[in-house]
C-alpha cells in the first residue's frame, strides 16, 4: 500500500485529481511456526509454497530427512512428523512423495545454495509442503541437535488488500471519451523487479508528465494497476465495475509492461493501433517486434491490456523484446537499456497526439 501511496502523491503534484480503488485479492501463503522444548521460542523461518502442495495445516514433531533418500528414511520414523529435507539431487516430487509414503504430515525443504527458492511439483502434494532458505535449513537442524523441536505448517489462500490507483485529466470537449494509459507497480517476491514493472510505471509517469502540460480534447485517465503478477487482478477488477457507458466511451486502453530489457520493442494488440504504432517507430528510426495475431489471442491475458481488449475496447500492448529475466532476481537495473524507456515514452507521445486527431 505504501507503493500506491507513494505513486499517488507523485501524480497529485503534477496536478491531475486521482483516487484510488481498492479490492481484496486472495494470496497464496505459507508459514512455519516452531515450539522448542527447550524453552527458548526460535524465530519462525520464511516460507515459501511449493507450487502444487496441498493446502492445510500440519503439525508434529520435526524431523531430519537428509535428501529424502530410501536409505534416509527408516520405516515409522516420520509417523505423524514434520519432514525437514535438504533441496538437491532428486526431484521435490520423489522428496515429498517418499517423506508421505512414510507416514510424514508435512514437509519443509530447505536450499541447497543460499538464498530462498521457489519450487514446483509434478502432481499436488498429500501433505504441506514449503520451502525455506538454506540459513533458516541450518538453523532448524541446529535446533534439532539441542532439543525436540514441534512444528506446525500452514498454507492456503488469505485476503489481502490491493489498489489501483487512478488519476484524471479532463479534455476540452468535455464529452466523455477517455484514453487510459496504464502500467501495473506489483513484482513478484525476491526480485527488484526494475524492468517488470519499473520500466513500465517510469514510462507513464513520464507520460503523465507530458500530459500534465497540454490540452487534449479526450479525457485522459492514468491507471496504475495493483496485483498484476497473481492474475490481472486490478485490470480485471477496474473493467468488471465500468458501466457500459463508460466502456463505450473509452477511446483506446495503452498498456506499458516489462519494456526495459532488450535491444528492442514489441507489440500488439489491435490492428489498427498496431499499425499506427509500427508506423510512429519506423518515423522514429524505431524497428519494432509484432505479435502475430495467434500469438496476441494466446496471450490476450498476459497484462493488464487483456481485460480491456475483452470488454471491446480498442487496446495497444508495449513491451520489451527480452524478458529472460522478469520475475527473477537478476531483473535489476543494472540490466535496465534507458534508450527503451526513451523509445516507449515517445512512441506512447505520438500515439496519444494521433488519437487526439483522431477524436
Amino acid at each position: 500500500m505504501r507503493a500506491a501511496d507513494h505513486l499517488r502523491v507523485r501524480l497529485d503534484d503534477l496536478g491531475y485529481v486521482t483516487s484510488v480503488q481498492d479490492f481484496s485479492v486472495g494470496v497464496f501463503r505459507a508459514g512455519v511456526e516452531l515450539d522448542s522444548t527447550s524453552g527458548v521460542a526460535p524465530d519462525a523461518p520464511r516460507a515459501i509454497p511449493i507450487t502444487l502442495t496441498a493446502e492445510g495445516i500440519a503439525t508434529g514433531a520435526l524431523s531430519y530427512a537428509g535428501r529424502a533418500f530410501e536409505e534416509d528414511i527408516r520405516p515409522e520414523r516420520l509417523n505423524g512428523r514434520i519432514a525437514i529435507i535438504e533441496r538437491g539431487v532428486t526431484t521435490f516430487e520423489e522428496k515429498v512423495n517418499r517423506v508421505a509414503d512414510a507416514g510424514a504430515v508435512g514437509a519443509i525443504i530447505f536450499n541447497n545454495v543460499e538464498g530462498q527458492f521457489r519450487g514446483t511439483l509434478y502432481t499436488p502434494s498429500r501433505i504441506p509442503t514449503v520451502s525455506i532458505s538454506q540459513s533458516d535449513g541450518h538453523r532448524l537442524l541446529a535446533l534439532l541437535e539441542q532439543a525436540e523441536t514441534e512444528a506446525t505448517v500452514w498454507v492456503g489462500t488469505v485476503p489481502s488488500p490491493s489498489r489501483n490507483v487512478i488519476a484524471d485529466k479532463r479534455g476540452t470537449a468535455g464529452d466523455g471519451r477517455t484514453v487510459i494509459v496504464g502500467a501495473h507497480y506489483d513484482t513478484v517476491a525476491n526480485t527488484e523487479g526494475a524492468s517488470d514493472n519499473g520500466s513500465g510505471i517510469a514510462t507513464v509517469l513520464t507520460l503523465a508528465e507530458y500530459v500534465a502540460g497540454r490540452d487534449f480534447p479526450y479525457d485522459v485517465r492514468i491507471i496504475l494497476f495493483g496485483s498484476e503478477e497473481i492474475g490481472l487482478l486490478g485490470s480485471n477488477h477496474y473493467v468488471a465495475n465500468m458501466s457500459e457507458e463508460e466502456i463505450e466511451n473509452t477511446v483506446a486502453m495503452l498498456n506499458f509492461d516489462a519494456l526495459g530489457s532488450g535491444t528492442r520493442l514489441d507489440t500488439a494488440g489491435d490492428p489498427a493501433l498496431t499499425d499506427r504504432t509500427h508506423a510512429i517507430g519506423f518515423d522514429l528510426g524505431m524497428e519494432l517486434g509484432r505479435f502475430s495475431e495467434e500469438r496476441w489471442a494466446g496471450q490476450g491475458g498476459a497484462s493488464d491490456h487483456g481485460p480491456f481488449r475483452l470488454a471491446g475496447i480498442l487496446a495497444q500492448y508495449i513491451t520489451g523484446g527480452d524478458k529472460s529475466r522478469i520475475n527473477s532476481p537478476a531483473d535489476e537495473i543494472r540490466h535496465i537499456n534507458p534508450d527503451l524507456l526513451g523509445m516507449a515514452t515517445a512512441i506512447g507521445i505520438r500515439l496519444l497526439d494521433w488519437l487526439a486527431e483522431q477524436n
